[in-house]
């Protein structure tokens, strides 16, 4: 560490004086260390396409082998998810769905991951009228046929944005692009407008 002190020693800053500041050398030394090591590490991670943020997020909402709507609604609104969610509204809301924030809704969910690598796009919309339905319907299928046609930038994503479905059924509609969860997301979806015998 003599060296690198003497090295420091050298520089034209007030914090580089011989003999104090040594937490200030201290860190300039882990930053040069540490800066080159992280570019390595990140081209590799982004190169492998490893998405350790997706993997923990996909467990978390997995639930117990599947995710039931409810489940995935109750885990959504948890605090840790929260942070881990975008929540759109106002412009980030109108960039992701033009035109949705302009249809009359009752109720809205909208969960984007923070991360553009995981698909786990859910929104949940129960509308004044099915005219309002189907007009939030196109614009939802608008927001799939838009990553499908590129906005999904990775081959693994664009995979999934072509399986993701907007479901309406009556007032209600759903926009689902969720990977591994798809179809049990839309099976519990279509769950909860089956009549009960």
């Amino acid at each position: 560490m003599e060296l690198w002190y003497a090295l420091v020693d050298l520089l034209p800053f007030e914090w580089a004086q011989p003999g104090s500041m040594f937490f200030m050398k201290n860190a300039l030394l882990a930053v040069l260390v540490i800066t080159p090591l992280f570019g390595i590490l990140s081209t590799m991670v982004v190169h492998s396409r490893m998405s350790f943020f997706s993997d923990a997020l996909g467990s978390l909402l997995s639930g117990q082998g599947g995710a039931p709507l409810s489940t995935l609604y109750l885990n959504l609104n948890n605090p840790l998810v929260r942070r881990l969610y975008c929540l759109p509204e106002g412009e980030l809301l109108e960039e992701y769905y033009p035109g949705l924030s302009e249809v009359p809704a009752k109720q809205l969910v909208v969960k984007v991951p923070a991360m553009s690598s995981d698909v786990n796009e859910i929104v949940l919309m129960q509308c004044e009228t099915e005219e309002d339905a189907e007009n939030a319907a196109a614009i939802l299928q608008a927001r799939v046929d838009a990553q499908v046609e590129g906005g999904a930038w990775y081959p693994e994503t664009q995979a999934a944005w072509e399986k993701a479905q907007v479901l309406r059924e009556g007032t209600y509609v759903a926009l689902i692009a969720s990977g591994a969860h798809q179809e049990a997301l839309e099976e519990q979806f279509r769950l909860q407008f089956q009549s009960k015998e």
